[in-house]
């Protein structure tokens, strides 16, 4: 909600999910209002191997930040200061 508005700063869900029907119902059940894409191979490209993963790729395209799992103590924290540091650049 911090970013809502912003131009310079865009989230996405990536799924991995190969039965892509599944997918616009479980979105709609949670309420999620982040556009939502599928992985088609994205996923392996990046090494994805735990879910969630989170990546930031910086106005270049290389990737800035990334966090494997789940990790709830300082997530926001952690996930904001990274943003804040490549929107800088």
């Amino acid at each position: 909600n911090e970013y809502e508005g912003r131009n310079d700063v865009v989230f996405f869900a990536v799924d991995t999910d190969t039965n892509e029907a599944v997918v616009k119902p479980f979105v709609s059940a949670r309420g999620w209002t982040v556009p939502v894409v599928f992985a088609d191979g994205l996923d392996e490209f990046l090494r994805v191997l735990t879910l969630p993963t989170v990546i930031i790729v910086d106005r270049s395209g290389k990737i800035d930040y990334r966090a494997n799992g789940y990790q709830s103590e300082d997530f926001v924290e952690r996930l904001t200061a990274a943003i804040e540091k490549v929107s800088r650049h």
